[in-house]
């Protein structure tokens, strides 16, 4: 069985702590449904999304 999500119905945040070894697949070219790739991200970058992520839930 397969499903198909349009970008505008799936965002995806991809934050990859390691490196950049798992998701540089997705950062070039851009995964479609990805919003965020951030390879390499730093602690506070990763705090900020988390912030920014939970204020976008809430309202």
């Amino acid at each position: 069985m397969t499903f198909t999500i349009p970008p505008n119905e799936l965002r995806l945040f991809l934050l990859d702590y390691k490196e950049g070894v798992e998701f540089n697949v997705y950062a070039n070219p851009p995964l479609e449904h990805a919003k965020l790739v951030s390879v390499q991200s730093s602690v506070s970058l990763g705090i900020d999304f988390l912030k920014w992520l939970n204020k976008e839930m809430v309202e």
